[in-house]
């Protein structure tokens, strides 16, 4: 997390902060910091085995990367549902598999399949995740 806050702070600084961007520039950097929070989460929700450390390192991680997004706008919170997927699934990490299908963030916030593919990778090792290939 700290080389992608370092690197989006330096890309910030070198290549957007020197010129006066137009609604346009915006727009596309809007779309940048969009794309990372979706990449993020999509990730994270991937993530197989995780223990009750690494779901507190994740946890820290979710933080972070709000952090890291904010060379790219000034208020994540004007990002949309990107943000909010973000704000929803970290308290999801600590849920049990009952809590999470019952959250009223699901299907609304976070989508479907972010949250099936977090609950493939609590699964045990037996289930393969849905993007394993069989042999």
């Amino acid at each position: 997390m700290k080389e992608l806050q370092g690197f989006l702070s330096r890309a910030a600084d070198d290549y957007l902060t020197p010129y006066h961007l137009s609604h346009t520039m915006k727009q596309k950097i809007l779309a940048l910091a969009c794309r990372c929070l979706s990449l993020f989460v999509r990730h994270a929700s991937l993530l197989r085995p995780i223990g009750e450390g690494g779901k507190m390192r994740l946890a820290a991680d979710f933080a972070q990367m709000e952090l890291a997004i904010s060379p790219l706008c000034s208020r994540p919170s004007e990002l949309g549902r990107p943000y909010r997927i973000v704000r929803s699934f970290r308290p999801l990490l600590f849920q049990t598999v009952d809590h999470i299908t019952s959250s009223p963030s699901l299907g609304d916030v976070v989508p479907y399949s972010t949250v099936l593919h977090f609950l493939f990778a609590r699964a045990p090792p037996e289930m393969r995740s849905p993007h394993q290939a069989s042999t």
